[in-house]
């Protein structure tokens, strides 16, 4: 996304009930965008209350380290390590190295304990999966105690993309309560590099596109017709009649 793009959309979500969260990401790894650190630093400075991106930690070297400490305006970075071993991790995240991603994540929690700094806090993500899941403990047991007061881990069920992918969940991952309409069609949007919007964050192909903020503000998007008819539809219990949200399981 360019910055010109990226500055109109923060500075239509400063006013005076300002945006909650922004999560600077999508399907690929944040931290190739060359402007990323400028622009959580932008976002930071019109007032966006929660800032957060989420990374592989392959490019998290100390310069980078050094930049998303002191420059950027992350409140908080998820980084996904979805193994306690270098064979399971690397035959997940392919074209990783196991060793380094761990050495940048230590590396990173010293420097900002060094340069005396809470933020950006870290989320030390595990994805359970069928290739992963008797790593759990192991994955925990290491990372407890290396991580700060105000670092969390977190254990998260994989996720389908609403059935758009391969699914790599356990049987006992699959929730079985009754559906209920999606939170996400009142709570969430995402906007592409391009400012299509769409109103799923598991929407990467834009199938549910409602608008773009070239041709229309944020509001008169979130409160447009073809976003309210998704709605309506939901509200209805007819989530069925939209094929994205048909097959999804990971509504909430």
């Amino acid at each position: 996304m360019e910055f010109g793009l990226f500055k109109e959309i923060v500075q239509q979500c400063r006013n005076k009930r300002p945006l909650e969260k922004l999560a600077l990401m999508g399907l690929g790894e944040p931290f190739l965008h060359p402007q990323l650190i400028e622009m959580s630093a932008f976002a930071k400075l019109n007032k966006i209350r929660h800032i957060f991106t989420s990374t592989n930690a392959a490019l998290l070297d100390e310069k980078l380290a050094n930049r998303l400490i002191l420059h950027s305006g992350f409140d908080e970075i998820a980084i996904s390590l979805d193994g306690a071993t270098k064979s399971t991790y690397e035959s997940i995240r392919r074209g990783a190295d196991f060793k380094q991603v761990q050495e940048n994540i230590l590396n990173f929690i010293s420097l900002r304990e060094n340069l005396k700094r809470k933020n950006p806090r870290v989320v030390l993500q595990f994805l359970i999966m069928k290739q992963n899941f008797q790593e759990q403990d192991a994955f925990v047991q290491f990372w407890r105690d290396k991580l700060d007061k105000q670092d969390t881990i977190l254990l998260r069920d994989v996720d389908t993309f609403g059935g758009q992918v391969t699914d790599y969940r356990l049987s006992q991952q699959i929730p079985r309560i009754k559906r209920r309409p999606c939170l996400q069609l009142w709570r969430d949007l995402i906007i592409s590099w391009c400012g299509d919007v769409s109103v799923c964050c598991k929407d990467v192909n834009y199938l549910l596109k409602v608008g773009n903020i070239r041709d229309a503000a944020l509001k008169e998007i979130w409160l447009n017709s073809q976003w309210s008819s998704l709605r309506n539809l939901h509200k209805e219990g007819r989530w069925s009649e939209i094929e994205l949200c048909a097959r999804c399981s990971e509504w909430g």
